[in-house]
């Protein structure tokens, strides 16, 4: 599926599952027409889309072609013309993240199969694959591995992007060690990170409220006055316009603290200190990067705070709905800083561990 461009244009190309991710960026490969650029600001679209299916430090292997009108992009800047200049550029790299993230929540990558017994449990984060979009009849499609690989890999089909109500329709067993959710599938048994996943709800509720600009506020009935260190502080200027965004409400204190007088409402009963520090540093931790990666960035940390935490018991009530909030949102089996939130084995694998 190709995504629309700018002024008419065209976002397409082959995306690389998430188990494949490498330590360098040198497999995003960018394409203006058939010539191969170099464009910081495209790049950091693509690992932008990405972000929440990779762990921070690893890059995808990825293809991303974006054909335009030639009066939009001039291909003359650069001698060896590696380099391009665009009429909107922040128009452009909207389109390549909103195309790349469209293809990366319509893939079966979400049904994250566990390892097969013996095997390495790091090698299967994402599964063997490559969405590429468009196709011949607008469908993503996967890349089937080789003979000898699909021997070894589980053969779990119960998170295929069309399986609807995938999660709801699990039976809860029980929780592991007051973290890990134990579900039953169809021939299929399914191990959730309750924090991870609800995690990932909240972060997808966070932005959809974010673009709306629509984020719930509680205000508190005694402001809370958080200290910074001097970095800290430096900061607060710059990231209190994003944090209204998301519904915090600062007032610079004296002796470089700040008065919290309101917080999201998703935060109602967590100290306020921790995060605000913490999303103080992630609005300031890469200043090259552009405003949509920060802003994802203090979102996941909103997320992260007020979700369930390791070790919170959970009633099969309480289950059931993160179940049920899990089918609402893209991308339910990886928590927004891209670990695995979901892990399934075919039951005949977990029956053959015991010889039957």
């Amino acid at each position: 599926r190709a995504g629309e461009g700018p002024a008419g244009g065209r976002v397409s190309g082959v995306l690389g599952a998430p188990g494949h991710a490498r330590p360098d960026p040198s497999r995003v490969v960018l394409l203006v027409g058939e010539r191969p650029v170099q464009d910081p600001g495209l790049r950091r679209a693509v690992l932008t889309a990405y972000s929440v299916l990779i762990p921070e430090g690893r890059f995808p292997l990825a293809v991303v072609r974006l054909d335009l009108d030639p009066s939009d992009v001039d291909v003359n800047v650069h001698p060896r013309k590696t380099e391009v200049r665009f009429r909107d550029a922040r128009a452009v790299q909207a389109a390549v993240f909103e195309a790349v993230r469209d293809a990366l929540a319509g893939t079966p990558w979400i049904r994250t199969e566990g390892p097969a017994a013996g095997s390495d449990p790091g090698s299967a984060a994402g599964g063997p694959g490559a969405a590429a979009w468009p196709g011949g009849d607008g469908a993503e499609g996967v890349r089937e591995p080789p003979p000898a690989a699909r021997a070894q890999e589980p053969a779990a089909t119960l998170f295929e992007a069309t399986a609807a109500g995938r999660f709801s329709r699990l039976r809860f067993v029980g929780q592991v060690a007051g973290t890990i959710l134990v579900c039953e599938g169809e021939g299929t048994l399914v191990l959730v990170d309750q924090h991870a996943a609800h995690e990932r709800v909240r972060f997808e509720r966070l932005w959809e409220g974010v673009r709306s600009r629509r984020v719930p506020a509680e205000t508190l009935l005694i402001p809370e006055v958080v200290p910074l260190s001097p970095l800290e502080a430096g900061r607060l200027d710059e990231a209190m316009a994003t944090l209204a965004v998301l519904g915090f409400d600062l007032e610079p204190y004296s002796g470089g603290a700040v008065a919290v007088r309101a917080v999201p409402a998703v935060l109602r009963g967590r100290a306020a200190g921790p995060v605000v520090r913490e999303c103080l540093a992630a609005a300031g931790e890469d200043a090259s990067s552009d405003g949509v990666a920060r802003l994802r960035k203090v979102v996941a940390t909103v997320a992260c705070h007020s979700a369930v935490r390791a070790g919170d018991p959970m009633g099969e009530a309480e289950v059931r709905a993160l179940l049920q909030e899990m089918d609402r949102v893209d991308l339910a089996a990886y928590c927004p800083h891209g670990r695995q939130a979901v892990v399934t084995y075919p039951m005949e694998t977990v029956l053959r561990w015991f010889g039957r």
